[in-house]
């Protein structure tokens, strides 16, 4: 009985999801400029779309992948971290935010 106290406090200490847009300042035509990204607590995506260059969208989640997008395998930076880099704007956005742009394309 012990050890089921013990792993429902982790369970209890672990973030929510969270939902990002992330824009992309590049040249690199085959990559995305605009990226939204569902979160899992361990910082892994769930879900994910992407706008390239010339109106094709690319859509990923653990049981579908349109176009050339996947999900992430390594944990996705916290949104600090992300926007070290000059590139990169990060910034969280609601649950209800990353819905509306998913179910236009799922």
């Amino acid at each position: 009985m012990k050890n089921s106290n013990l792993f429902a406090r982790k369970r209890l200490k672990k973030k929510p999801k969270s939902w990002l847009r992330v824009e992309w300042t590049h040249t690199h035509k085959d990559e995305p400029y605009l990226v939204y990204s569902e979160i899992d607590p361990d910082r892994f995506e769930v879900r994910k779309v992407e706008y390239f260059v010339g109106g094709v969208v690319g859509i990923a989640s653990r049981s579908v992948e349109i176009g050339s997008t996947q999900l992430g395998s390594v944990p996705v930076p916290e949104t600090s971290k992300i926007n070290e880099d000059a590139q990169f704007k990060a910034e969280e956005i609601s649950e209800e935010d990353f819905n509306a742009i998913w179910d236009v394309y799922v």
